[in-house]
């Protein structure tokens, strides 16, 4: 019997571009692949466990909702590269800007485990949880 094609993951990368990768069914992550990437402070804990770009703001739709008055709709986007190795902070435009270890991020910046995330009068800490 043939075995069944592979499934495509569609990301979201920098800009909006797309990007196509293919996995077979049932193979795992990687040693080292990134299966959570969590942002937390007092009254916070988002999560995400996907590859592609998950806004964060405070927009009720947000995948990673902060609701604060210092926060844009559309603040900035937490990106999960489709093979789990990387993560990166995006700005979206907020009014107050975005933040990573207190330096303002204008291109996509990469995310590690304890780094301090802000968005407007918000800190929130880097969790990354690894395979």
């Amino acid at each position: 019997m043939t075995e069944p094609p592979p499934s495509p993951t569609v990301i979201a990368a920098a800009e909006a571009d797309r990007t196509v990768s293919y996995s077979r069914p049932g193979s795992g992550p990687k040693p080292g692949s990134i299966l959570e990437i969590r942002l937390w402070a007092q009254g916070y804990d988002l999560v995400a466990t996907e590859p592609g770009a998950h806004e964060l703001g405070r927009a009720t739709d947000a995948p990673l909702r902060v609701n604060h008055a210092t926060v844009s709709r559309k603040h900035a986007r937490v990106i999960l590269a489709d093979d789990r190795g990387i993560a990166y902070l995006q700005d979206a435009g907020g009014a107050n800007g975005t933040r990573l270890n207190g330096k303002p991020v204008e291109k996509l910046a990469p995310l590690s485990d304890g780094d301090q995330v802000g968005i407007g009068e918000v800190e929130l800490k880097v969790t990354l949880k690894r395979a």
